[in-house]
């Protein structure tokens, strides 16, 4: 028997009407996806820093909330296409003009929905786990993790581990994409084709994604970088300056 699939061996795939099991699947997905909007819009407007937060490693903590700010805005967005991808799934269901009989909902979903069932199923998975980001960069400011070193090891190392979990049990329910990656460069193959039919929208989606992409990957590069230059020399003067100042203390 396969695992994966639950067929015996030797099963003879029967043809039906698979609808009713596909039009379940997009009406189940709206649920979690618009709890994960209402999470998200309020874990954003919910976040604040303290004044005492803002005065210790202040440099450290503004890049934190930043990329808190970022990744829930991004959780909220992929949420929320999700949302509007399943609706309109269910439409494009009513609507007609398909071959309903397959062999198993996913094949009807593969051969005719394909892009509506990765739109739905990528920007949910992506609204996840950039919601775990976010809630564990803010959780690090909120909790004053920065003033202890071994509990901020902690809290990171259960966060990644938990990711880490979650990404490679997506991966091994991913059948005809390889991946998680081979999911996300199909999905962005998809897109680029209504690119090439010069569809005005999704050109401008591209775009904008494109150019807000570079912007917050030089956002927060930017400060990383002088903030590690900064611990680094720190750390050099701090430790040249016992040596002169015992060279200066001799007679």
């Amino acid at each position: 028997m396969d695992f994966w699939t639950g067929k015996s061996a030797g099963t003879i795939d029967v043809l039906k009407d698979q609808t009713p099991f596909v039009s379940a699947y997009f009406n189940s997905m709206r649920l979690p996806a618009t709890f994960m909007t209402t999470q998200a819009l309020n874990a954003l407007f919910k976040l604040k820093v303290n004044k005492e937060d803002e005065a210790e490693n202040s440099e450290v903590t503004k890049l934190l909330v930043q990329m808190t700010q970022f990744f829930i805005m991004v959780a909220f967005l992929t949420a929320i296409t999700s949302v509007v991808s399943g609706t309109a799934a269910s439409v494009k269901m009513l609507h007609g003009g398909f071959d309903p009989v397959a062999p198993t909902p996913y094949d009807l979903l593969v051969r005719h929905f394909e892009f509506e069932f990765l739109s739905v199923r990528w920007t949910f998975l992506m609204s996840i786990f950039c919601f775990l980001i976010g809630m564990g960069t803010q959780g690090i400011v909120q909790f004053h993790l920065l003033e202890n070193k071994q509990l901020l090891a902690i809290f990171v190392g259960t966060l990644l581990s938990v990711t880490s979990f979650l990404v490679s049990y997506v991966n091994n329910n991913i059948f005809d994409y390889g991946s998680l990656i081979g999911m996300t460069t199909h999905f962005l193959a998809l897109i680029f084709l209504d690119v090439q039919k010069a569809e005005p929208m999704v050109i401008m989606f591209m775009v904008s994604s494109i150019v807000t992409g570079l912007l917050f990957v030089q956002r927060i590069l930017k400060p990383l970088l002088k903030l590690l230059s900064s611990k680094s020399s720190t750390a050099d003067s701090k430790s040249r300056t016992p040596q002169g100042s015992k060279w200066y203390a001799r007679p």
